[in-house]
This record gives C-alpha cells, structure tokens and sequence, in this order.
C-alpha cells in the first residue's frame, strides 16, 4: 500500500457512520502490559504487522537515591533554558508559513454576517468571495452541488465562518504554499497543503498523522453528539397521500434536518414506490425516519448532528462490506499506538530537546522514531529525572508543549511503505 492509498483508506474512515464506529473501533490509547513486538494469541503465533520488531534498550535505572521525589519529563521556561546554556535555533519560515501567516492576517480582519437556511454551497462561496482580499478556490475534482449549508453568523471572522461551513458539510479548507484557501476532501487535502521544503511522501505522511488526530477526535466526540441528537428528536406529522421523497422532504423539514444526498438506486426505488399517509403526534425522529424509509426497502446514515444520507439496504450493506478493510486498517494502527504506548521507559537529561527526547524514546522502546524537519525548530525545551513513565505520556507531554502531533504508522523506504511501523513525529497545523 502506498502513503496515498492509506491517506484515501484514513479518508474514508473520516467518513464512516456512526454506528459502524461503535461496532468496531478500538479503545484509545489504553496501557497495556503486553510489549510491543510480542507475538499475541496461542504459543508460536507471529507479531502483528504493526508492531515493532526490534529489541528495545532497557530503561536506565533512576539516577537519584531511593526516596527521592521525581517529576518526570518537565517543560523548561526560557530562562532555565537560558540558564543551562541553550539557545533556540533561528526560526527561518518556511515559504508556507509565511503564506498562511499572510492568508491568516487578512482572514482573521474580514468580519462576515451570513444566514442562509439549506442554501447551496456554490452560492455561499460565491458570497464569501464578494469580501476583499478573501481567495477562494475549490478543488477542480470537488462537486459542490450535493452540499447545501444552513448556518447563522454576525460579525464573525473569515476564518472562523469557513471552518464551521465546512466542518458540517464534511469538507477542509487548506491554504496552499501561495496563501490560496482551497475547499477540498480529506483525502485531496494533502495535494493543496503540500509545503515545497518537504518531498511528496513525506508531506503525505504529515497529513496522514495529522488526520489520525482528527479521526481520534471524530470518534471520541462526534458519534455520542450524533446519537444524543437523533434521541432527543420528536417530531409531529401530518402527511396525506404524498410521494414518498415528498413525504421524507417534509419529514426533514419539520424535524430541522437535512437530506445530504440520495443515492441513485434509492432514487429509483423512491420513483416507483406508492404515495404514502402518515399522522402522528411526538413520535420519536429515528422511529418516524425508519417507518417512512421501510416503505422503499431504504436506510439512512447519519452523517452530522442535523444531516442524512440516504440510501436503499443493498446500498449499505455494499457500503459497509467494502469499508470493513479500511476499517481494518485503522484498528490494526490504532491497535499499535495503543501498545506502545503502555511501554515504560526512564528520559534523563537537564536541557531536552524534541530530538533529544526523541533518540532516547527510540533507543529504549526499540522502534523508530521519526521527527518532521519543522521540529528542529521547536523552541520548547524540557528537563527529565528518570522518573518511569510510559510512552504515551512522555508523548501527550511532547505533544502538549512543543506542541506537535504523534502517530503510529509504517515506515517509508521512498515512496514505499514498509511492514514495520514508527512513532511519527509531525508539528500541529
């Protein structure tokens, strides 16, 4: 598999419903006693695809006497930094940093009053562009018609107006190497926000971290949001003798959601079903939905807090099949991060860097690690004690203060993914 066949596979778990993420996604980060790298199940069983295979160097003993109080890897101020004789490297931005800083300026100074109710987001984007000094461009391979927008604002930043936009259309909005906004998927983003100091593939892999945050955001956050929304929804009908997409669309207005797309053979089976009458009092959404799809063998997916997809059984059972292996994908890394995580390990020294922390998190857990060329230029420092901690909050520490992002993804070799994994280290966004 390619870095761009797993950013496309990653892409599309983005996407998944709800329901087929409580089914099967794993549980995040939990610290396990297993080590990484060791065979699981019955005697004589291989490792893990993902799971490193080299022999780790054991964590150093603590170099202070028995009972003294530790703290672990701690972040340094300036001046301690200072004081112990280190001094930032000099920060050169990058062409890309110095685009979105620009991008970012006159996005941040434009202030937008929009209300638009179910309106295409063609129209919207045709709004926003009347603002001065706001570039928009769209993604030749994007079709704007299925995505229609509701949203509500006054006196709100650019950017802020855009993101949210977007965020419930399921789009990115990503400024390229010129200071361009480029409304895009998931998956494409990566071709717009490639920075020119990085090669293709490694740009690739920063995205495909950058992403994996966002999917354990997605799933920790947004399914119970969706949930929570359908369940709380009632609705009260009163529907005589309509076709039944003019039955649903009724449904959807009176209950304050959307209708995102229908698939093709749901518009079929939409056409050839009989008209339909229902009247109700405070039944609950999902019951109502559900009564009114039956009709025409259809199902729906809950794709946000307000909006549908719609689409006939044999549709979503298809679906679900073929995403079950990108859904192994996803399990298999995540199941991976989740391990070394749980490893112990002991970082010593009075002035550490994120490389510095780095080379001794690989020499201990025995796998590599890889730091992103922005990194070098953090100006973060830290001191350790050889406190044991594990993994994953010397991680959450890094990720916090430098700040960056950490994954655990293969190797590259080129443009070739390796068997092996890493812990990938790639600055925030």
């Amino acid at each position: 598999m390619s870095p761009r066949t797993l950013i496309v596979a990653l892409a599309a778990a983005l996407a998944l419903g709800p329901a087929l993420w409580l089914r099967k996604s794993p549980p995040a980060d939990t610290p396990t006693a297993e080590p990484a790298g060791e065979a699981r199940g019955d005697a004589g069983a291989t490792p893990d695809p993902g799971t490193p295979t080299a022999t780790p160097t054991p964590a150093p003993p603590s170099p202070l006497a028995p009972g003294t109080a530790l703290h672990g890897l701690r972040l340094l101020s300036r001046e301690e930094s200072a004081e112990r004789g280190w001094a930032p490297p000099p920060k050169i931005p990058t062409a890309r940093e110095h685009a979105k800083a620009i991008a970012r300026e006159k996005w941040t100074a434009t202030q937008i009053s929009l209300d638009c109710t179910d309106r295409p987001l063609a129209d919207v984007l045709g709004e926003l562009r009347r603002y001065p000094g706001l570039e928009i461009r769209v993604d030749p391979e994007l079709t704007l018609e299925p995505h229609r927008v509701t949203c509500r604002f006054d006196q709100a930043p650019a950017d802020t107006v855009v993101e949210q936009i977007l965020d419930q259309i399921g789009l990115r909005g990503v400024v390229d190497a010129g200071g361009l906004v480029w409304i895009t998927t998931e998956d494409r983003a990566v071709i717009f926000s490639r920075d020119p100091d990085f090669d293709e593939p490694m740009a690739i892999m920063s995205h495909l971290v950058r992403s994996g945050a966002r999917l354990a955001a997605f799933l920790e956050q947004e399914t119970e949001r969706r949930r929570e929304w359908l369940k709380a929804r009632t609705v009260s009908l009163s529907i005589i003798h309509l076709p039944l997409k003019e039955a649903i669309q009724s449904l959807a207005h009176a209950a304050g959601f959307q209708i995102r797309a229908w698939s093709e053979n749901a518009e079929d089976a939409l056409a050839r079903a009989p008209a339909v009458s229902l009247v109700e009092e405070n039944l609950p959404l999902e019951d109502a939905l559900r009564q009114l799809l039956s009709m025409a063998d259809l199902e729906f997916d809950l794709v946000s807090t307000d909006a549908v997809e719609i689409m006939t059984t044999e549709d979503l059972s298809g679906w679900r099949a073929k995403e079950d292996d990108v859904v192994n994908i996803v399990r298999e890394y995540a199941e991976g991060r989740a391990t070394v995580a749980g490893r112990k390990v002991r970082i010593e020294g009075r002035v550490l860097t994120v490389r510095d922390v780095a080379a001794q998190l690989e020499s201990q857990l025995g796998v590599k690690v890889i730091l992103m060329p922005a990194l070098e230029r953090c100006e973060s420092t830290w001191e350790a004690d050889g406190l044991e901690q594990t993994a994953g909050e010397i991680l959450s520490i890094l990720e916090k203060d430098a700040p960056l992002i950490w994954g655990w993804y293969p190797q590259l070799d080129g443009e070739k993914l390796l068997d092996d994994a890493a812990i990938w280290l790639v600055e925030s966004e």
